[in-house]
């Protein structure tokens, strides 16, 4: 498993091979998230993570290790789902992603070069809500150096922003809408990445 890991594994093949086969229950034991089934009283998050699952999940993990204490309570979405039996409602503001969110101390945002994340729908809500409830947002790169390979951010506009589920895309949108205007949240996750890259660059 750690070699696999090691190897070319994004968070699609770690849940898929990892983290449903070990929640699935039994005819005795409902089906958990991965999180739950590690600690079932469950544990108080400081910090949310938003990343994008094609991210190769080693470079995930290393960037995490160097960025947070050994006793840092991460809430990441692939882990604290249950991923058997995954049910996102419509209703944005009541997601795991949102309510977890908003009891974090601080919003880690994990970047690769291919900068995939600005354009993932749920990541742009990630951004707009943590800055709404004033949780400091970090831009965190798998090594230093790294950040040199990235191409300038480009400001997008909502029509470049992608989800699995159409549905899911049409949602996040009205959800943003009702709050602000979406070329706002554009320019704020654009701020918010290029002032990652440069800091990252200085180190």
């Amino acid at each position: 498993y750690q070699r696999r890991v090691h190897g070319g594994w994004d968070m699609h093949d770690v849940v898929r091979d990892h983290v449903k086969p070990q929640t699935a229950g039994s005819p005795t034991t409902p089906t958990s998230s991965y999180a739950l089934k590690i600690n079932p009283g469950g544990l108080k998050i400081d910090t949310f993570v938003t990343h994008a699952w094609n991210n190769k999940f080693h470079r995930l993990v290393d960037t995490l290790e160097t960025g947070t204490s050994d006793d840092a309570k991460l809430w990441i979405c692939s882990f604290a789902i249950n991923q058997n039996e995954v049910n996102i409602s419509s209703d944005v503001g009541s997601t795991p992603f949102i309510v977890a969110l908003q009891y974090a101390e601080r919003h880690f945002v994990v970047l690769n070069n291919d900068l995939t994340v600005p354009f993932r729908v749920w990541c742009v809500v990630e951004f707009q809500v943590a800055n709404e409830c004033c949780i400091p947002t970090f831009t965190m790169f798998h090594v230093s150096g790294e950040s040199e390979s990235v191409p300038p951010i480009m400001e997008h506009g909502a029509e470049d922003w992608k989800a699995t589920k159409g549905v899911d895309l049409t949602n996040v949108k009205n959800y943003l809408s009702a709050r602000t205007s979406l070329q706002r949240v554009t320019k704020l996750i654009k701020q918010q990445l290029d002032l990652g890259l440069a800091q990252a660059r200085k180190v």
